[in-house]
């Protein structure tokens, strides 16, 4: 049965108390509790392993590469910028997501950089899932709560 939560820390509170015997979420909102023995990671819903927990199978391992739920983040800037201001802000993202430092602390919050993605790339991506999640919704008959 599916348990709408309006925020993280409800959904941890439900499965604590077991009313709730499983969750789907962000790999960086769970892994501290996942570390600390607190929660139990089944699979993580990404087409390969996480490097931060590399002992997690991925959701392809079970049959099912279709569920894959790969959440992603990055910077976006108004419509009309222009390019030259978009590729010096890229460039001084890559040189930055590209230390050491950064990288180490992307993993301890299980989330990884990529730096090799560009402003064209990162559009793509956000038009195909765009198109993925619109035909799932349709598909599906989703609507909201």
């Amino acid at each position: 049965m599916h348990v709408p939560f309006r925020n993280l820390s409800d959904t941890f509170t439900e499965m604590v108390l077991g009313r709730v015997h499983y969750a789907i979420q962000t790999l960086p909102a769970v892994l501290g509790p996942v570390r600390d023995g607190k929660l139990r990671a089944l699979a993580v819903m990404t087409p390969h392993r996480s490097s931060a927990l590399p002992g997690v199978p991925a959701i392809a391992e079970f049959g099912l590469p279709e569920a894959q739920f790969d959440s992603w983040s990055g910077i976006v800037v108004p419509k009309g910028t222009a390019r030259r201001i978009v590729d010096q802000l890229h460039g001084d993202i890559v040189l930055t997501l590209r230390k050491a430092r950064m990288r180490d602390l992307f993993m301890r919050q299980g989330a990884e950089s990529m730096p090799e993605t560009t402003p064209d790339g990162f559009m793509r991506l956000m038009q195909k899932e765009y198109l993925r999640y619109r035909a799932l919704i349709r598909r599906e008959r989703i609507t909201p709560l």
